[in-house]
């Protein structure tokens, strides 16, 4: 939903619309991926898909891909 500039903070929709904001952006060029990415999406008809990984108590985002909403 949204990528905070001053704290590397996401704003992440849910698959059950609850939000999250305790997830930061990956480092190095996945990061970079997915900040050019979401910069480029068209706000009308797409949408960023990322994928949450858990593990150890800790939360990572390792992947992401741009889809067609609805």
């Amino acid at each position: 939903v949204d990528i905070e500039d001053d704290s590397d903070n996401l704003i992440l929709m849910g698959t059950d619309g609850s939000f999250r904001e305790d997830l930061d952006a990956p480092h190095g060029k996945l990061g970079e991926d997915l900040r050019a990415a979401f910069s480029a999406l068209n706000e009308d008809s797409e949408e960023l898909l990322c994928t949450v990984i858990s593990a150890l108590g800790k939360e990572r985002i390792v992947a992401y891909r741009v889809g067609r909403e609805g």
